[in-house]
């Protein structure tokens, strides 16, 4: 266990509390993108880079000695090695564990410098195949809204090093365990209403550059067949007893949704009013559509882009060893995650309040085909 050194009083001590370094150990990179140690990953990915040099010149001398079975290590173009020993055999990477796990100083970092894929999360360039499941369907299932604020922003050109790389797949299908659920459906099997908030936030903005996304993302169909809206309509249609089993399965994660519980009822409001407004304009009535979308981006652009003004101090700063970032417990990361908890929870509350679904918008989603279970 780390000890505050001398020169530090002991009301200051508590600095050590800080999750960015609670685990004083030399770590595998996926052990520390679990548990978000950044300075232990960090080490591992400048001794990666070390030695992705050193093969990158045994690779070239061997060429041009024409030698055979020449082995290249990953990197990403930029500089950057490949993370070692950390991509598990079913395609699982650290970038995958840093997002669910809810470390976001950790995503940053590993895109950043790691230079992974966001939707793969192997470094650019390499051409294993990944998972089947993206970093963001993982995040998007435990409720880590942090980490998929890091995964979301990347790629849009606000970030300093993204190097024009593309944005997260938001209809991406999860693979791994065949279910084809896309990102919003993971949020709400979860029951993780604040990442169903953010989602369809992040939706709504990109619907300005490619139209008609919202819908695609609430009419995408799982294996099972059920879009987003009545996968939520499922579980909240369940007996209390089996329900109460589902939400045991995924207590696991409360702790990194900020200490709630699975709430299917919140996701199925949220997805409701999103589908209200996205058939609205679909049918001709734009007013509504317009106005209630322009209600929900001025809210969001009034109060969670306070909190997304202080990202890149998040994606840009690292704790390590020797960070005076972190003093008296205030791990700058973690101050920025509770704001971005409260700012996103007040765009929730704004959304909840604007989407009262009248038995009128019910029957209009019923005969659109996003809603085969109302009666």
């Amino acid at each position: 266990m780390t000890t505050a050194s001398s020169s530090h009083s002991s009301s200051s001590s508590s600095r050590f509390s800080c999750p960015c370094k609670r685990i004083p150990l030399s770590l595998s990179s996926a052990t520390s993108a679990e548990y978000g140690d950044v300075a232990s990953l960090a080490r591992r990915m400048k001794r990666s880079a070390t030695t992705a040099a050193a093969s990158s010149s045994n690779t070239y001398h061997a060429r041009n000695s024409n030698s055979s079975n020449v082995y290249s290590s990953g990197g990403n173009g930029n500089g950057n090695s490949s993370i070692p020993g950390g991509i598990s055999n079913g395609g699982i990477t650290p970038l995958h564990l840093a997002a669910q796990h809810g470390h976001p100083a950790a995503v940053s970092l590993l895109l950043k410098e790691g230079g992974c894929n966001v939707d793969t999360g192997l470094p650019n360039g390499n051409g294993v195949s990944g998972s089947g499941a993206t970093p963001l369907h993982r995040a998007a299932f435990s409720g880590a809204i942090s980490s998929m604020q890091i995964l979301l922003s990347w790629g849009d050109g606000g970030g300093e090093n993204d190097h024009g790389n593309k944005k997260a797949d938001l209809l991406a299908r999860d693979l791994s365990f065949g279910d084809k659920k896309t990102p919003l459906h993971k949020a709400v099997a979860g029951g993780r209403p604040l990442a169903v908030q953010l989602l369809l936030n992040s939706l709504r903005q990109r619907d300005h550059h490619q139209q008609y996304l919202l819908t695609e993302a609430l009419q995408a169909k799982d294996a099972s067949g059920l879009t987003p809206l009545q996968l939520a309509r499922q579980f909240t249609s369940m007996d209390p007893e089996e329900l109460e089993q589902e939400r045991q399965s995924v207590r696991r994660w409360d702790v990194v949704a900020g200490g709630t519980s699975a709430d299917w009822d919140t996701c199925l409001c949220l997805v409701e009013g999103a589908a209200t407004t996205s058939i609205s304009a679909d049918l001709g009535d734009e007013s509504l559509a317009e106005e209630k979308s322009t209600r929900q981006q001025h809210h969001f652009e009034k109060v969670v882009s306070p909190a997304l003004a202080e990202l890149d101090n998040v994606a840009n700063s690292y704790c390590d060893d020797d960070d005076d970032e972190c003093q008296d417990g205030q791990c700058r990361t973690a101050v920025w995650e509770n704001a971005f908890r409260m700012a996103l929870a007040s765009s929730m509350k704004m959304s909840l309040s604007n989407n009262v679904v009248k038995p009128m918008d019910k029957s209009i989603m019923a005969n659109n085909g996003n809603d085969s279970e109302v009666t």
